[in-house]
């Protein structure tokens, strides 16, 4: 070490680079800092700013992007079935469907749950040596 008077020591000169490093990196690092806040700042406000009705404008933009498409999507689907000479009562007469299917998978699955035990369909069925086995007669 030097004496106050005296030259510097060279461990002492670079503490103090280290120093006004640290100082430039921290003041880049504020200027970056402040401009994220600055960008988040204006990313929430253009969230949270309200328009004339009341809304959000981000959820308003949305709504309105959806329901063009939502109106194309339908004016679409209209003139398909207006081409396939489709009406609105055939549309009606849909409903219908899912019952009939309902039904019929209730049907067949009562005849699986009833035959699950009944195994006569296999006797009637089985091949020995590429012939139906015949049947024995019970006594």
């Amino acid at each position: 070490m030097s004496s106050p008077d005296g030259p510097p020591s060279p461990m002492k000169e670079k503490v103090d680079l280290a120093k006004e490093k640290a100082a430039e990196y921290a003041a880049i690092g504020k200027e970056y800092a402040a401009a994220g806040a600055q960008k988040a700042k204006e990313l929430a406000g253009k969230v949270l700013a309200k328009d004339e009705s009341g809304g959000y404008l981000v959820v308003n933009e949305a709504k309105a992007r959806y329901q063009a498409i939502a109106a194309r999507g339908a004016a679409f689907s209209k003139d398909i079935l207006d081409k396939a000479d489709i009406s609105q009562e055939d549309l009606s007469k849909l409903h219908r469907i899912p019952a009939v299917v309902s039904l019929a998978s209730l049907v067949i699955g009562l005849l699986l749950i009833f035959s699950h035990y009944n195994t006569g369909w296999v006797r009637g069925m089985m091949w020995i040596n590429g012939e139906v086995r015949p049947q024995r007669k019970r006594p």
